[in-house]
């Protein structure tokens, strides 16, 4: 019996030693409201007081909980209520490096588990009752349902050069669609063996913006993308029985001009930020992965039986030279 109650003694200290959340938090914490706007703030918690305001930045000191913090702001024509929610805090999470994590048991249902946002950005332009995380640019933010975009640099793009439009609509405080279409016009580096392309491009994206301030910031889409275009294209071809590289092989291979006839549609998953300046630039930078299906056609063959004739060391940019679906 007193092994166990030893065992049960030692078990206690070794989670009391390691509930990080429980030794290392302060009872207190505090956040810093930054609105866009001066306006008079009404915090509604009762756990929260305003502690002091130094330029429109006011730092409230509050206990932690589970429960969010909810403030009413108030400008001349505006008038919003936002809910900063709290979440788990760093040293709760930190139990996971030691003793198996067993130290968020401890932590659990203690209120020192929980943490908030130590900067919290409003944007007082928007009747949406959303904060931020980062920065918010000034005298803009998500005050725009609608954003019409050009991209200049695209008309020099490495491939399918083209004048680019898009169409973005707000559709709720973290939801967005997006519509593009362009013209393809001259060639780019990666598709100089092609000449005189014409063609466009449509795409339809859906944007999740993460802090709830659409359409501006951090985000995750879908995007479908159609393309069709159709160029000139000149290469070697030979019948396919000479399928040795030989005299007789090199003997039989003719330059052909032909046109081909390109269908492609893509899928893709891309995560970005997009950012308003002033109402005439905007930056929107993402990457992402996807793949896409392409349909490729030939015309105007001398023989559509003869096969293309590779460099023996493969070159990049070949793709289009076989007919079908790729």
């Amino acid at each position: 019996m007193k092994s166990f109650f030893k065992f049960f003694f030692f078990l206690i200290l070794s989670l009391s030693f390691n509930s990080c959340a429980t030794l290392f938090n302060s009872k207190v914490t505090d956040v810093v409201v930054i609105p866009n706007r001066p306006c008079d703030i009404t915090i509604e918690s009762d756990n929260a007081r305003k502690i002091a305001t130094d330029h429109n930045k006011i730092l409230i000191a509050l206990v932690r909980k589970k429960e969010p913090l909810v403030l009413t702001l108030v400008t001349d024509s505006i008038t919003k209520t936002i809910s900063i929610k709290s979440r788990s805090s760093l040293f709760f999470w930190m139990n996971l490096t030691g003793n198996y994590g067993l130290g968020m048991l401890v932590d659990w249902n203690n209120p020192k588990r929980y943490t908030y946002p130590h900067h919290v950005y409003v944007d007082m332009l928007s009747n949406d009752d959303v904060y931020s995380f980062t920065r918010l640019p000034s005298g803009l933010v998500t005050s725009y349902d609608n954003i019409l975009k050009v991209t200049p640099l695209k008309i020099i793009g490495l491939s399918n050069p083209s004048f680019e439009a898009t169409y973005e609509r707000k559709l709720g405080a973290s939801f967005s669609a997006q519509a593009m279409g362009s013209i393809l016009m001259a060639n780019g580096i990666l598709s100089s063996g092609q000449k005189h392309p014409v063609g466009s491009r449509f795409a339809l994206e859906m944007k999740y913006y993460f802090l709830k301030t659409a359409p501006v910031g951090y985000y995750v889409s879908f995007e479908l993308d159609y393309l069709e275009k159709k160029y000139e294209r000149r290469w070697e071809f030979v019948d396919p029985e000479f399928n040795d590289y030989d005299s007789l092989y090199l003997e039989n291979m003719y330059t052909d001009t032909f046109y081909v006839h390109q269908k492609k549609m893509g899928y893709s998953l891309k995560v970005g930020y997009q950012f308003v300046k002033t109402n005439r630039f905007t930056m929107d930078i993402y990457g992402g992965l996807g793949f896409a299906v392409r349909e490729i056609n030939h015309s105007n063959r001398n023989n559509s039986n003869d096969v293309p004739v590779y460099p023996r060391h493969g070159v990049f940019g070949l793709g289009d030279l076989s007919q079908g679906k790729l």
